[in-house]
C-alpha cells in the first residue's frame, strides 16, 4: 500500500471518529449543545441526562461503532500491526478532538469498546469482568470503568496479542485516561475527604 493511501485511510478514521452522536442528536431533538450540560462531554452518559435512556443507547452504539468501523477498514486493507494502531489511536482522538466541534467531544470510552469488539472480543469481556470486580469495591461506575481499560494493556498481552497492538492499545488507553482527568482527580479528592473524615472518628 502507497504512503499516500495509508495516510488517507488514518485522516478517514479520524473523521469518522469526529461523528459525534451524542452532540448532533441532542442538538436535533432538542437544538442544544449537550456539551453546555452536566458533565459537558458528548458520550453516552451525559446525553442520557438529557434524553434518557433510547439517547444513551443509540449514542452507545453509534460511538462504538465508530471504533469497530475504523478496525474493519484496518483488518479490510491488512494493514500492519503499527499502521492498525494508529488507526486505533485516530478514531479515539477524532472522538475526543472533533475538529469541526473545537476541539471538544467525548472522553473515548465507546469508541475504545468498539475496537476491543472488533480487535479481540475476549479481551472486552475480560475487562467487563475487572469493571465489575472495580464496581463491586469503589462503587463507582465512571472509575470502575477506567480501572478496566487501564487493565486492557496487560489483558492483551497475557491474551497473546501482538506486541506492537498492546504498545498501541497502551496509547489509547493513556488518551482515554487523559480525557477522564477530572474525572479522576475529583473521585481521588472525594476518596481522600471520605478518608479524612474516617481518622477523624
Amino acid at each position: 500500500m502507497s504512503v499516500a493511501a495509508l495516510i488517507s485511510i488514518i485522516l478517514a478514521c479520524y473523521v469518522l471518529g469526529c461523528v459525534n452522536a451524542g452532540y448532533y442528536l441532542v442538538r436535533f431533538r432538542t437544538g442544544r449543545d449537550i456539551r453546555e450540560s452536566g458533565s459537558g462531554s458528548s458520550g453516552a452518559r451525559n446525553v442520557s441526562r438529557t434524553l434518557g435512556r433510547l439517547g444513551f443507547a443509540i449514542t452507545l452504539v453509534v460511538d462504538a461503532g465508530k471504533g469497530a468501523l475504523a478496525i474493519w477498514l484496518a483488518q479490510h486493507f491488512d494493514l500492519e500491526p503499527w499502521a492498525v494502531g494508529v488507526t486505533m489511536f485516530a478514531v479515539v482522538a477524532g472522538h475526543v478532538w472533533p475538529a469541526q466541534l473545537r476541539f471538544r467531544g467525548g472522553k473515548g470510552m465507546a469508541p475504545a469498546l468498539g475496537i476491543g469488539l472488533i480487535l479481540n472480543p475476549v479481551l472486552v469481556a475480560t475487562a467487563v469482568l475487572v469493571a465489575a470486580f472495580a464496581m463491586a469495591t469503589f462503587r463507582h461506575l465512571t472509575f470502575s470503568g477506567l480501572v478496566a481499560i487501564t487493565a486492557t494493556p496487560a489483558i492483551a498481552y497475557g491474551l497473546g496479542q501482538d506486541g506492537v497492538l498492546v504498545v498501541a492499545i497502551g496509547f489509547v488507553v493513556t488518551l482515554v485516561l487523559f480525557a477522564h482527568r477530572e474525572n479522576i482527580l475529583e473521585f481521588l479528592s472525594n476518596r481522600k475527604q471520605r478518608l479524612d473524615w474516617y481518622r477523624r472518628l
